[in-house]
């Protein structure tokens, strides 16, 4: 049976009214907002960039390359900057200044950035 074939009959067991609470459901489970790479550029264009450019790569010997890391990833590590789970002198006071919303848009703006790698010969 196919995918949709499988989901028609699943419906139809359910009965409709089911199936869109299941789905209302689902949908509330959701994060409330999506991440808004926009603002995400321009958070990273206020604080980020002197020490992690407009395209994640760091611009000092010791500074991250975060630009086309996995969001999940950066969320993460701001975190626990902000909790104080992981210490940085500077990085710990810039991402207790961020909100939970800035997390996640300067996070998909890096995670938005196309990394690419070349194996050396």
């Amino acid at each position: 049976m196919t995918l949709i074939a499988s989901t028609h009959e699943r419906i139809k067991r359910l009965g409709i009214d089911r199936w869109v609470a299941v789905c209302a459901l689902a949908c509330l489970a959701q994060p409330a907002l999506a991440a808004d790479i926009a603002a995400g550029k321009t958070k990273a264009a206020q604080i980020c960039q002197t020490c992690h450019g407009m395209d994640g790569r760091g611009t000092q010997a010791m500074v991250a390359n975060i630009g086309g890391e996995q969001k999940q990833y950066l969320v993460k590590q701001l975190n626990a900057y902000r909790a104080g789970e992981r210490e940085h002198a500077q990085m710990t006071i810039i991402a207790r200044m961020l909100s939970d919303e800035d997390v996640d848009n300067l996070s998909a703006w890096y995670a938005s950035i196309v990394a690419s790698f070349e194996i050396p010969q």
